[in-house]
């Protein structure tokens, strides 16, 4: 009686290990990059829907500029249209209305930062160091919205950002 593995079996065996890691390894290495597109996405329409959110909840206009360094989203509440805050004046008492109707970082959250691996396609904006060029989107405290469509890179990929004008609900397309 002979112990041991023929080479026939043995080299069927080996055959059915190529085969299985031919198709699960280009799975497992694609699932890195989905699950980066996935936060991409997640984390910009969290940030997005988490301030048309605050307009409607406190009644008062919700702009969200994306920075010109395209790493994340400066948000501000106000009254007046022009009057914008930058993340770099948050006023010491944040919880605090200002008197003169002038605009008031949000307390719960001022800045929403954009995944690594992120590029926007801001061909048509002339942005410098200068955040009054960068793209803003208004939230208004009646549900509707307003701003551009951007286009996004992640992973070699282009994705276009919506903003629905009517509902003001924000869609990766």
């Amino acid at each position: 009686m002979k112990r041991g593995f023929t080479l026939i079996e043995m080299l069927v065996v080996l055959v059915i290990l190529v085969i299985l890691l031919g198709t699960v390894l280009p799975r497992v290495l694609r699932m890195p990059k989905r699950v980066q597109i996935e936060t991409a996405h997640t984390r910009i329409l969290s940030a997005l829907r988490d301030c048309a959110m605050q307009a409607v909840a406190s009644g008062r206009t919700v702009r969200v500029r994306l920075a010109p360094e395209g790493r994340s989203f400066l948000v501000t509440r106000s009254d007046l249209e022009e009057d914008v805050l930058s993340a770099s004046k948050l006023p010491e008492d944040r919880n605090r209305e200002p008197r003169d109707g002038s605009s008031l970082v949000l307390p719960n959250k001022p800045i929403y930062a954009i995944p690594k691996g992120v590029s926007w396609e801001l061909d048509d904006w002339e942005m410098g160091d200068d955040e009054e060029q960068s793209p803003l989107f208004v939230f208004h405290p009646d549900g509707g919205a307003s701003g551009p469509d951007l286009v996004f890179v992640v992973v070699k990929r282009r994705f276009l950002l919506h903003v629905d004008r009517l509902t003001g609900r924000p869609d990766i397309l």
